[in-house]
């Protein structure tokens, strides 16, 4: 994952950015250069017929409305209406987007823009638009930066307090600890493991390494997240 991203971006080979492509959306297949070598296709099934059968279980039609059950929109159809809209309303300037994507492929030699050009293309048309490059941008967003300016945003929204945990037991040298306290008092933490490596799961989430409940004593356990 780390890697993908800026092959896609920035590697002058046409060849090299079609090889990662379909090497990358066709992982865990049956299609692909892996094709059946790490099929996850029938996990992906078993996993659908048991979030079926848990729905059944709990008197849902479908799993789309258990898992609604807890949750803002109301009904599967509720939220199919709401993308189908959203999806009509942003066609035409995603449509706009490609076609000026498309054009300024060609003039660079490009007639017939794939998928694994729109990345590349993309950041050579905001470099030649606007004098914006991503990686020059980096400089100015150092992580200490970023976080101070939004654990500010979050204070100002949510009059909650962030601040950060030294000398800690954890699993990383780079995995930092923080803590979150409202009216001065502790409602949780998280750890913050933000740099790829080896074995770690890619891509950006979050997980609960414990949950908000009360306790058979009585005591009210707090939260602590990983991210």
């Amino acid at each position: 994952f780390p890697s993908y991203f800026p092959v896609m971006t920035y590697a002058e080979d046409r060849a090299l950015r079609e090889e990662v492509y379909a090497a990358y959306c066709t992982r865990a297949s049956d299609q692909g250069p892996n094709a059946g070598k790490f099929d996850n296709g029938p996990v992906m099934e078993e996993i659908l017929d048991l979030r079926q059968e848990l729905a059944r279980l709990l008197g849902f039609a479908s799993f789309a409305e258990l898992s609604l059950a807890t949750k803002m929109a109301e009904t599967p159809d509720q939220v199919l209406t709401f993308l189908r809209d959203l999806a009509k309303r942003s066609k035409p300037f995603a449509v706009r987007d490609l076609q000026q994507l498309q054009a300024y492929a060609a003039e660079q030699g490009c007639p017939e823009l794939k998928s694994w050009d729109s990345g590349f293309f993309g950041e050579k048309l905001r470099e030649q638009r606007y004098s914006v490059s991503q990686e020059a941008l980096r400089v100015y967003f150092p992580i200490d930066k970023v976080l101070g300016g939004l654990f500010a945003i979050v204070q100002k929204l949510y009059g909650i307090e962030i601040a950060e945990i030294k000398g800690f037991d954890t699993w990383h040298p780079d995995v930092r600890l923080f803590e979150i306290k409202e009216n001065g008092q502790h409602i949780g933490r998280f750890f913050f493991d933000l740099y790829a490596r080896a074995n770690k799961r890619g891509g950006a989430w979050m997980d609960g390494a414990r949950d908000r409940r009360r306790t058979a004593a009585g005591t009210l356990q707090n939260p602590v997240a990983n991210l």
